[in-house]
């Protein structure tokens, strides 16, 4: 999966193709090189969407990180008895 960033800068690049090539089909007054200006700049806006609207589907199915259900008061439970009943054992001077 592409990183946020990369998908972002790929979508601006494609956007801005597209500016500019409206702005050079101004420069024709007519004829099939204006309109397959105008086609090429539509296609690229497209693309830059559907891009972003791919991007935005696979982080919406990215699962969350699960939550951290222990807590530490559990934790010190399971270690007290260990260390109750080694503590209960008769010492025995040698």
């Amino acid at each position: 999966m592409a990183k946020a960033s990369q998908v972002a800068e790929q979508a601006a690049a494609w956007r801005n193709t597209a500016k500019r090539a409206r702005r050079l089909a101004g420069s024709f007054l007519e004829g099939g090189d204006r309109d397959r200006l105008l086609q090429y700049a539509e296609e690229l806006d497209e693309r830059a969407a559907r891009l972003e609207a791919n991007a935005l589907d696979d982080y919406a199915q990215v699962p969350e990180k699960p939550a951290d259900t222990h807590e530490p008061q559990q934790a010190e439970e399971q270690q007290t008895p260990t260390s109750a009943s080694s503590s209960s054992e008769p010492k025995t001077k040698a």
